[in-house]
């Protein structure tokens, strides 16, 4: 007795994969850089807005467009960066509290990149 085939699902070339797999919503990547001393600024503004889930890295050295944060002897301080993976409308309130925070800390670099993410 021959074996039945079974229709395997076609599975979608790399370009076709949507952007949150069985989820039926679009998330965003956020990389935050900034200065070390913000970094409670960002956690209390976190925990005020329910922004819950994010992962920290609080040591990170670099230049950019301001202040270089080599944690050296000639540029001492640090950076750090979090990462954050939002809905749209997370999204949204991780700008209006960078937005928020870049006004308050007018001299410091805020870098804020967003683009879109998929689970794998």
């Amino acid at each position: 007795m021959a074996a039945k085939k079974t229709k395997q699902a076609e599975q979608p070339a790399e370009h076709d994969i949507p952007e949150n797999p069985g989820k039926g919503r679009k998330m965003r990547r956020i990389e935050l850089i900034f200065s070390q001393a913000m970094e409670e600024d960002f956690i209390q503004s976190f925990h005020l807005k329910q922004i819950k889930n994010y992962t920290e890295f609080p040591e990170v050295r670099g230049t950019g467009y301001s202040t270089p944060k080599l944690g050296s002897d000639i540029w001492p301080q640090l950076n750090a960066m979090m990462i954050l993976y939002c809905t749209d409308e997370e999204t949204e309130t991780v700008k209006a509290i960078v937005t928020d925070l870049r006004r308050r800390y007018v001299g410091e670099g805020i870098a804020c990149y967003i683009s879109k993410a998929r689970e794998w």
